[in-house]
């Protein structure tokens, strides 16, 4: 049961109550007009009715837009948690949008805005007032047209449930996870968009002197299109698509049966709001006479190259009077662009045509995610949102199962979360304890970190079909091992090699990659580590299809059992190593329903004191050596058990869980990096490399560049080749070894 749950079942075992928003109401009242004049760069902050249409979100904590006071002849103000309504718009769907003002400066509130002060959670009352049946209250009996009106009695009869402060707070904790999760990715859009527009800015600026220019015309036939009117395409209604002046939708009007153009063109839009938005058009399609038309003359220009260049500088050229804006057949043709080399084209159109890709297909990518995400926020904020009236039963059966799946996905996000941070300790861990060269910290490493791998992969564990199962760890663990597993082995056949003392072969390496041996994987041994844990999970879903789960807790158990009580030798694919792991593995899966990150936080000075004891206690059974047979289990997971708590603790470091998604990448390629990294910062300090990972300070840097390494790798491979890291293309969702 989560905690909202308790607290609903608690607080509010006959239902939540329902109340109109003037029954909330301390104060209501509008504000005072504050014209575009009126704003200036600095004074007091203040609120325009628009800004909460184009600016805000569901809260904001500071105003964009600042006026002086003393040249107003009214004066409305509004404070920390009070709702802003903004009662004029352009839309009958979005009228009365409101938001909530959480700063804690005292700020005027202009016309058209209507404020309401309250004694509930502020940010719980706006994203109340947000749902889809909050919106439908406030448009219902309003009409369509060009402005649409609200009103303070209109507002005041909106009706929202209000439950106790306690339920509050707890929905505003869900939701603001939500909403810090789209935000990041919006955030990541807007950030590619800004690098997208400065490399198409370098790339194609007039700085080099072999660059030629030349005015469109004299490059390109230049046409407009036709009348085509609605009744036509009514009439004659095919396959062919008809541009015209609008962008939306690719500024696609309509099809009909027939073309005028077949092939490769650039469209610009000669009138209107979008007057100069460039267009590239491949195939059959006919444009209408508000549309421009652009061929090149010969076959010295790429046709991507010359989209870019003009969209880029086109707008500029638009001829804004009458109010109706223009960019005409011979404006066009007098445009002046760099025209460089074909070849330099060639390699120009392809980087942009990369990056818009990226930037703006909806179809793939961050737009489609940050889509996604707040389709799926708006959904459990409408189920959250969504009680019954005191008096009635709750919840349909429905509704209730609904809620569950709301709960259930929440709770996977949070517990995600914790176990990203886990796994980033946990590479960090690794990384150290292969780099710093120090025998007290090697042992206390190696006594737990490869079981926390283990445990953080049970956690998430989920029942599969065996050949399912199977199938999907071959393209997250088999692919990724002998993807890096031939790389590394070719770096280090050609490289490598020669500065190191190796017997082996490039044969005897290449069959020690196919066997997955331990001992036979020494151009990069960290590798042992995939075939084992594809192995154990493997096995481990086997026995659960086969007994149940109970089954496969005793048979990993006596796995374990037998590992402590007989040697064994190296075998194929890390067996010998699955009796030593898979333990842990189905400890992650026990545990998992068990134990809440959530619960942990909440009890941080007692969770934190026993992370700390745990910890400590493990590093002095390392130090002392009781790290063998049976010991050797209760120290891995007294270190284990201490590590999660700290990491349920951190929860939501970014580092952490940024680290903990490409872990897989680190634990690829670290190894190479790390010995070439090493080798570097030893030459001009004129030490051995073996005096550099003795040296703390050295070591940690040496780990800090080797993880930022292995970042970069990440981010370039999972644009080029996803599948070396488990991923299929197109799909951006961050990789992690435990997954």
């Amino acid at each position: 049961m989560s905690k909202l749950d308790e607290l609903l079942r608690e607080l509010c075992p006959n239902g939540v109550e329902y109340k109109t928003l003037g029954e909330i109401a301390v104060d209501i009242y509008r504000g005072a007009g504050i014209t575009r004049d009126q704003v200036t760069a600095e004074g007091t902050p203040c609120v325009r009715y628009g800004e909460i249409y184009t600016t805000y979100g569901v809260w904001f904590d500071k105003c964009v837009s600042h006026t002086d006071e003393s040249k107003l002849l009214s004066k409305k103000y509004f404070e920390h948690g009070d709702i802003l309504f903004a009662i004029t718009g352009k839309s009958v769907d979005d009228i009365a949008k409101c938001c909530v003002y959480i700063g804690h400066e005292k700020c005027l509130a202009g016309g058209d805005i209507v404020v309401l002060k309250h004694n509930q959670n502020p940010k719980y009352l706006s994203y109340a007032l947000a749902t889809t049946d909050a919106r439908q209250q406030k448009s219902k009996g309003k009409v369509k047209s060009k402005v649409v009106h609200s009103s303070v009695p209109a507002i005041r009869e909106i009706k929202v449930p209000v439950p106790p402060i306690e339920v509050q707070c707890e929905i505003v904790r869900i939701l603001d996870n939500f909403t810090n999760l789209t935000a990041e990715l919006t955030a990541e859009l807007t950030a590619r968009k800004k690098q997208y527009d400065f490399y198409r800015d370098r790339l194609l600026e007039r700085k080099t002197t072999k660059v030629n220019f030349c005015t469109v015309e004299n490059i390109c036939e230049i046409s407009r299109g036709k009348v085509i009117s609605k009744d036509f395409i009514k009439e004659n209604y095919g396959e062919y698509p008809v541009y015209s002046s609008q962008t939306e939708n690719n500024g696609v009007l309509g099809w009909i049966s027939t073309f005028d153009y077949d092939g490769e063109y650039l469209t610009w839009t000669t009138d209107g709001a979008n007057a100069g938005t460039v267009f590239y058009r491949k195939g059959r399609f006919n444009i209408t006479n508000v549309c421009g038309l652009l061929k090149p003359k010969n076959s010295k220009i790429n046709i991507r190259y010359l989209y870019f260049a003009l969209k880029l500088v086109a707008k500029k050229y638009v001829v804004q009077g009458m109010g109706n804006p223009k960019l005409m057949s011979n404006v066009m043709g007098k445009i002046k662009i760099s025209v460089p080399p074909l070849d330099v084209q060639n390699r120009i159109a392809d980087v942009l045509d990369n990056f818009e890709k990226i930037c703006s297909d909806l179809n793939i990518g961050l737009p489609a995610e940050i889509e996604a995400r707040q389709k799926q926020y708006e959904y459990y904020r409408d189920k959250l949102l969504t009680f019954a009236e005191t008096g009635n039963t709750i919840l349909s059966r429905a509704e209730q199962s609904r809620a569950e799946q709301s709960r259930a996905e929440q709770s996977r996000a949070e517990r995600l979360s914790w176990l990203d941070v886990l796994k980033g300790i946990g590479i960090i861990l690794v990384v150290i304890g292969h780099v710093y060269s120090n025998r007290t910290v090697f042992n206390w490493l190696y006594s737990f970190h490869m079981p926390l791998f283990f445990l953080a992969a049970g956690w998430v564990y989920k029942e599969k079909s065996v050949l399912i199962d199977i199938k999907r760890r071959i393209q997250t663990i088999v692919v990724p091992y002998f993807s890096f597993g031939l790389l590394v082995l070719l770096y280090w056949q050609v490289i490598e090699r020669r500065f190191r003392n190796s017997d082996m072969s490039f044969m005897d390496s290449l069959l020690g990659l196919f066997s997955g041996c331990y001992d036979n994987l020494d151009f990069n041994v960290h590798l042992w580590f995939l075939p084992c844990f594809f192995v154990t999970v493997a096995l481990f879903n086997i026995l659960v299809n086969l007994g149940g789960k109970k089954i496969a807790y005793i048979v990993s158990a006596l796995m374990s059992l037998i590992y402590v009580v007989l040697p064994m030798p190296e075998l194929f694919w890390g067996l010998n190593r699955v009796f030593k792991y898979i333990g842990f593995y189905a400890l992650g899966v026990a545990l998992a329903g068990q134990i809440k990150a959530g619960q942990v936080a909440e009890r941080k000075i007692t969770s934190g004191g026993i992370a700390i004891i745990l910890i400590v206690l493990n590093f002095i059974l390392a130090f002392y050596g009781l790290t063998r047979g049976l010991m050797w289990f209760v120290t891995a997971m007294i270190g284990v058990v201490g590590v999660g708590l700290m990491a349920m603790l951190i929860n939501q470091n970014r580092l952490l869980q940024y680290l903990g998604r490409i872990s897989l990448m680190v634990l690829c390629i670290h190894g190479p990096v790390y010995r070439i990294v090493v080798k570097i910062v030893s030459i001009p300090l004129h030490m051995s490399t073996d005096v550099v990972r003795e040296n703390l300070l050295l070591a940690l840097i040496v780990v800090a560049i080797t993880l930022a390494i292995c970042s970069i790798a990440y981010e370039v491979i999972i644009r080029i080749a996803p599948w070396m890291v488990g991923k299929r293309h197109n799909k951006a969702k961050k990789m992690s070894i435990c997954g």
